[in-house]
């Protein structure tokens, strides 16, 4: 039997599927708003590139949202612009319902790259941003030895970062995040370079500190099977110029671990259902083509 899955399109618009049920974080009030975001790209030259076109959604507090799209349609942007590294060209972006105006101490943001200082060991690395706000020598680094205990990197905090795998690295940025007790945490596909046996081991790492601080966290991932594992709701955005196309409330319960999500009828579901929907999108935007592949 499939499962009992929500969908509603990005605008409202009826769509011939069933209505969409309410998400895990449906009750809570909303923390993040974007409302009618628009975003063009000015080169040197002059030429214009429209990314993002009247992108409207809300995040609600302790939500795991998970932003999915056809590769260059504007997802990378968008993070950009609600995180407060970036300006739309247009619209609005609000954090409880005040306007945002740049960069905050109650934002984290783990990006693509690796963004660790080599000069400075796991222990300083992860205390970085608790120096920098101040905060007393030892206070940061019984946070930092906390953080470094529960994620496997004991005995490494005087290494230095060409030391460590890459999945180690990755995990020092997540906790040096953390470290900042930011109210909402803005991920930019952080698992995309890493082999599938670190990116589920980081997948389950996610999971469990989600469960513990149940922090609000925005993912953007090109990876479907991550969307779902991760997220109480998927975005799917269309090709550019981007909007929110649909929205998926994942039904999985929680806690979940990624190997055993992997193996519910659930997930095989929700992944024939997202990709149906998105494959149009990634036709689209390799400029067309056959659906047949």
């Amino acid at each position: 039997m499939s499962p009992s899955l929500g969908y509603n399109d990005g605008d409202g618009a009826d769509n011939d599927r069933r209505p969409a049920t309410a998400g895990q974080g449906a009750e809570a009030p909303v923390k993040l708003a974007v409302r009618n975001v628009n975003h063009t790209f000015i080169s040197a030259n002059g030429k214009r590139t429209e990314a993002l076109t009247q992108v409207n959604l809300e995040v609600r507090d302790h939500e795991f949202v998970a932003i999915v799209g056809p590769s260059g349609c504007g997802k990378s942007t968008l993070l950009n612009i609600v995180s407060g590294l970036g300006r739309p060209t247009s619209g609005e972006v609000s954090l409880d319902g005040l306007p945002m105006s740049g960069i905050s101490h109650r934002i984290g943001y783990i990006s693509q790259v690796d963004s660790l200082l080599p000069w400075r060991t796991v222990l300083a690395n992860v205390e970085l941003g608790l120096e920098i706000k101040g905060v007393p020598k030892k206070q940061r680094r019984e946070i930092a030895r906390s953080l470094i205990d529960k994620t496997g990197l004991s005995g490494f905090e005087d290494s230095f970062p060409a030391e460590l795998s890459g999945g180690m690295k990755k995990r020092v940025g997540i906790i040096r995040c953390l470290a900042m007790d930011p109210e909402i945490i803005f991920m930019d596909e952080p698992f995309g370079a890493l082999d599938v046996f670190t990116r589920e081991t980081l997948q389950d790492e996610i999971l469990r500190i989600w469960q513990e601080t149940r922090k609000t966290i925005v993912f953007v991932t090109h990876d479907l099977s991550e969307a779902i594992t991760l997220a109480d709701r998927v975005v799917l955005m269309t090709a550019r110029p981007s909007t929110v196309k649909s929205q998926y409330p994942i039904p999985i319960p929680r806690p979940r671990s990624a190997f055993e999500t992997h193996l519910d009828p659930q997930f095989f579901e929700l992944q024939r259902l997202i990709w149906k929907d998105l494959k149009s999108e990634v036709i689209k935007a390799q400029g067309g083509g056959s659906e047949k592949f």
